[in-house]
């Protein structure tokens, strides 16, 4: 049986289970010969309804769509790098079934490099939009590009007018894809100020989030800009770092997970709320820990540990209510593998790179995704990749 057919039986077997046994009319037994029953004209209607019916079920379970109740948030592609170690990447297009390579995205034309910086994909992942590679430029131009249903690129063209600044990075596209968002330095009063800019992709205006978290003697680090499915609200991880931290203390505070609202016209880092305040202190050289998950009732956390028995690294997927505070164990592994999570397309990806948490590099492949749902999906590793 197809994905499509499975998805269709699944549909069908629904709409079966909502039709109440007290609604159902008695069977009418075959009438008399030479009768001809007034209602037999019905029989052509009610055929062709049936048929109109399994078409617009197969549309609508078709490849691409985000409604199957089966398949959850899990696109049919995806596009990854093909060498997410380096810091110019080449882009892939995989299937989530297989995880076999179906395509490439094509290098872009108009920049100076020869690959590309960063993308990101639209919820249904679909659409993308990435940002060129650029060497030398004070600032890098943006593509957009689209997968059709079978993963082949089409309609990519640059996004006249829309750059970014060189040094800007985790950037993170809205779920809709009418907003970018990234972390930069600019200045403020004179001096270096971490901030989160949001640029309205539709408009060109960008707005500043700087400010208001500033501390003496330490070193402000804003990372993992997260969107939920309905991107009504922009969430990110600050943690305050020692320049010369004592022998013994920890380098950095603890994690606190903050919002903003995007319909502001900038302000400062602490205009929005404080959502999480987490405890053991951050690991900075540890990226993509944290994320909001998809329905932005809670935060995503992935934390590690090691056996005191056996030495075995256990990394460990917990999704934490805001409203409650009630902590879930999504997920857990054990093994040499150290887990991340990258937030894209209205849904958490979940990454994987052998090696301890210690040694962790950017080398990351796609091993599953948690979804609205807030449930884990794994997706297949094809040999070579990451």
């Amino acid at each position: 049986m197809t994905r499509t057919e499975e998805r269709l039986a699944d549909a069908l077997a629904a709409q079966a289970a909502a039709i109440r046994p007290e609604s159902l009319r008695p069977l009418i037994g075959r009438p008399e010969l030479g009768r001809a029953p007034a209602w037999r004209w019905l029989a052509p209607l009610a055929a062709a309804t049936s048929i109109a019916l399994v078409a617009a079920l197969i549309a609508a379970l078709g490849p691409g769509s985000s409604s199957a109740p089966s398949m959850g948030n899990v696109p049919r592609y995806y596009v990854w790098p093909a060498n997410s170690g380096a810091a110019v990447v080449h882009l892939q297009v995989r299937s989530t079934t297989t995880g076999a390579i179906v395509g490439r995205v094509p290098d872009p034309i108009l920049a100076r490099g020869a690959g590309w910086g960063w993308f990101g994909a639209q919820a249904g992942f679909r659409t993308y939009v990435a940002v060129a590679a650029c060497r030398g430029c004070r600032r890098s131009p943006m593509y957009r590009f689209h997968l059709d249903r079978e993963g082949r690129v089409t309609h990519m063209s640059i996004i006249t007018d829309r750059t970014v600044p060189a040094g800007a990075g985790e950037f993170r596209l809205s779920p809709d894809g009418s907003e970018l968002a990234y972390v930069m330095t600019t200045k403020l009063h004179g001096r270096p100020a971490p901030t989160i800019a949001i640029m309205n992709l539709h408009t060109g205006r960008t707005a500043f989030f700087r400010g208001g978290l500033s501390r003496r003697g330490v070193v402000t680090l804003l990372r993992s800009p997260a969107w939920p499915r309905d991107g009504r609200f922009l969430t990110f991880a600050v943690t305050f770092c020692h320049r010369s931290p004592a022998p013994g203390r920890a380098p950095c505070s603890p994690w606190t997970v903050r919002s903003l609202d995007p319909s502001e016209h900038g302000g400062l880092l602490t205009s929005g709320s404080v959502l999480l305040a987490t405890h053991a202190p951050a690991n900075y050289l540890i990226p993509h820990t944290l994320a909001i998950d998809p329905a932005g009732t809670g935060i995503l956390r992935m934390s590690y540990e090691t056996s005191a028995d056996t030495l075995v690294q256990i990394d460990r997927l917990t999704s934490i209510n805001l409203a409650t505070g009630k902590r879930t164990v999504v997920r857990r592994w054990v093994g040499q593998d150290t887990m991340a999570l990258y937030p894209m397309g209205g849904v958490v990806f979940i990454l994987s790179k052998p090696g301890p948490a210690d040694r962790f590099s950017a080398k990351l492949r796609v091993i599953g995704l948690v979804g609205s749902s807030g449930k884990y999906q794994s997706i297949p590793v094809s040999p070579g990749s990451g």
